[in-house]
């Protein structure tokens, strides 16, 4: 199923949510799709680049997928069972919640109400600046690897993790200034090593 700009599917207060079953996959690239829950199950797929998607909520459960890199979502977003989610754009008006043993990495994206890591799900964060210690991430703000600002407040079971990476340029940089100290370190040792000698 494709939906394309100006395509609607459901209306406001009628049930008539997206459903995804088997190994169906529904291409999104613009229109709207309004009232009821949406449900992708077993191998399903949403993959989002455009369009807006409403209603009482969607859910992601089975071996389902959830591509975003563009559109948006004014529902809460569930992703559970062994479903993943891979968001590299778009944006989340309200709650997106990953459970069960759910994955997510997320790159990029607005996110404009919480991040929920549930049960014994797994979210990574891909992006630079983040102003949390080590240790338990409540609420952080940072840059997503695309240049996003991330300001949101995270909640995390105390089973499922939370990890942030560094996008490849921060990590990168680190890197070239930890071998300059090496290298900076062994030149001073050389020639303190050749004074003394010469001394």
């Amino acid at each position: 199923m494709n939906i394309v700009p100006g395509g609607r599917v459901g209306t406001n207060g009628i049930d008539g949510g997206l459903e995804g079953q088997d190994s169906s996959i529904v291409n999104m690239s613009g229109g709207v799709v309004e009232g009821g829950f949406s449900t992708f199950t077993a191998e399903s797929v949403l993959n989002l680049t455009g369009g807006a998607i409403g209603g009482t909520g969607i859910n992601f459960i089975g071996n389902g997928q959830l591509l975003v890199s563009g559109g948006g979502f004014s529902t809460n977003t569930f992703v559970g069972s062994n479903a993943t989610a891979g968001i590299s754009g778009g944006v989340f008006e309200s709650q997106l919640r990953i459970r069960g043993m759910a994955q997510a990495t997320i790159s990029g994206g607005s996110f404009e109400d919480s991040i929920f890591a549930l049960d014994t799900s797994a979210i990574t964060i891909f992006g630079s600046g983040f102003n949390f210690p080590l240790g338990e991430l409540t609420a952080s703000s940072g840059t997503l690897a695309d240049g996003t600002p991330l300001n949101v407040d995270f909640a995390r079971a105390s089973t499922a993790t939370i990890t942030l990476i560094p996008e490849p340029s921060t990590a990168l940089r680190l890197a070239a200034g930890l071998v300059g100290l090496g290298v900076d370190r062994r030149e001073w040792l050389r020639s303190r090593r050749l004074h003394l000698r010469d001394g």
